[in-house]
């Protein structure tokens, strides 16, 4: 069994859709776990009119209400599934039918028997517009992305590549994702920091496995990388700052020590020029 955890906050413009192409799936073991985020429009209808059409396939789970933010929200949702595997989801994507079956056998190769240790498996996504036209048939590409480089602790600990609506999360992995710290910067991180941090795997699926809509409002977004992504960079350098101080506040969360401030300093500086110029 598959639990797909999908956390809504206003999302009625694109939640119908992305419902849709999670039931429209070629692998049938899964369900649906979804949980509004204290939504101000029309979402608690949608879910609910969702779950009652196909309540063997729709579950809301018993998370108290009100709105926790996008990490406590996805890691409450993680803490109510009890499945072999967990995804996590976002309202406004659009699945590809094979996402489900393609993720799990990389899954099951990664795994190759040993289901006690902790795996995540992400995918490459195809960008697109807010109307679904392909921006980019590989965000990892159009962002010039290193899927290496979650592979390696101490790399991932300064740089995110994992995107969370295309992972995958075993057993092994989701029970040691129990409770987080404040420190923690988004789910996806998290979680693929700890499967590293427990001597697992972060596992990368070249292929693209969802529509990645590009709308204005993404809590994250896929921006191209080129001349005027760089200098935008450069005009939030305070920012980039800042993230990377989240970053290495997360890291020492995770347990990870450093053999120096200076040494911390440097590293922080490291992702910022990794971020402008690579």
């Amino acid at each position: 069994m598959i639990d797909v955890l999908l956390s809504a906050y206003n999302g009625e413009k694109y939640l119908a859709a992305q419902l849709d192409s999670l039931l429209d799936q070629t692998y049938a073991d899964m369900r649906i776990v979804i949980r509004d985020d204290g939504s101000k429009d029309s979402t608690p209808q949608i879910i609910e009119s969702y779950k009652d059409k196909y309540p063997h396939k729709i579950f809301t789970p018993d998370i108290p209400k009100g709105n926790m933010g996008v990490k406590n929200s996805f890691f409450a949702l993680l803490e109510s599934s009890t499945a072999e595997y967990a995804m996590f989801c976002d309202q406004d994507d659009i699945w590809l039918p094979e996402k489900t079956a393609i993720t799990l056998a990389k899954m099951k190769e990664a795994e190759n028997g040993n289901t006690d240790m902790p795996v995540l498996v992400h995918t490459d996504l195809a960008v697109a517009a807010e109307n679904l036209d392909i921006i980019a048939k590989s965000m990892f590409a159009h962002q010039k992305l290193r899927p290496e480089n979650g592979e390696e602790l101490n790399i991932l600990a300064l740089e995110n590549v994992v995107t969370g609506c295309t992972a995958m999360l075993n057993r092994a992995l989701a029970d040691r994702l129990k409770s987080i710290p404040e420190e923690a910067v988004i789910h996806d991180w998290w979680a693929a920091l700890t499967a590293l941090k427990h001597g697992g795997k972060v596992v990368f699926v070249p292929e693209p496995t969802i529509l990645y809509r590009q709308h204005g409002k993404n809590t994250i977004g896929a921006e191209k990388f080129g001349i005027k992504s760089l200098f935008g960079r450069l005009s939030r350098i305070n920012a980039l700052l800042a993230n990377a101080e989240k970053g290495r506040k997360q890291a020492e969360a995770l347990g990870l020590r450093y053999s120096s401030a200076g040494y911390i300093i440097r590293k922080a500086l490291l992702l910022v020029k990794r971020q402008l110029f690579s």
